[in-house]
């Protein structure tokens, strides 16, 4: 890197902080607004930041929103990756936790409602796994276990889990046939 963000030739900082005329990617007022700051405050943030020697997750430890820039699709695919990352290790409905209801008893009985074997719905690969992923939606639901607990049952990573978690959510908002099994099972542990 360099030792002078100025003289750093991919960065928007000169633009800024008024040492470049004009940008055409940088709407100067816009991140003023989101920054809440005047260039020359924004230089001695950056200034004083490289000073002080602060590590990258130091300054954003108080940052609680953001934005994205690009086009829509892009923004898309950005909001549906940070979804799932901040999904990935999370209990999932944790205002709706029953907790008592082990996984095997949700397993079994989701394994009975689609005619399968427990173990052969745990180790089931076939797509689409409807019942697979009913298990997981309702022990998500039901479990204080993480994506990543859930994922040594099924034997899949806690980003798979969380996937499957979204499409079933997904499908049983879509599909009448698919809500109705799904509901039919909540009924049973929610009484």
């Amino acid at each position: 890197m360099v030792k002078n963000p100025e003289d750093y030739r991919w960065s928007s900082y000169n633009a800024y902080v008024g040492r470049k005329r004009k940008d055409r990617y940088i709407d100067k007022e816009e991140i003023r607004k989101y920054l809440g700051m005047e260039s020359k405050n924004y230089r001695f943030f950056v200034l004083n930041g490289m000073l002080t020697g602060e590590k990258e997750d130091d300054i954003f430890r108080d940052v609680y929103g953001g934005f994205l820039l690009g086009k829509a699709q892009f923004i898309k695919e950005k909001l549906k990756e940070l979804k799932t990352q901040a999904e990935s290790d999370k209990i999932s409905y944790s205002k709706e936790l029953h907790l008592g209801i082990e996984p095997d008893v949700i397993i079994e009985e989701v394994a009975r409602r689609f005619k399968k074997n427990p173990q052969d719905l745990i180790d089931s690969k076939k797509r689409p796994a409807i019942e697979k992923q009913a298990a997981i939606y309702l022990i998500r639901r039901h479990t204080g276990l993480t994506n990543g607990e859930i994922g040594k049952i099924f034997k899949m990573k806690a980003q798979a889990v969380s996937k499957a978690g979204i499409k079933i959510e997904r499908l049983v908002k879509e599909n009448r046939k698919i809500r109705n099994q799904v509901n039919k099972l909540i009924s049973i542990f929610e009484g």
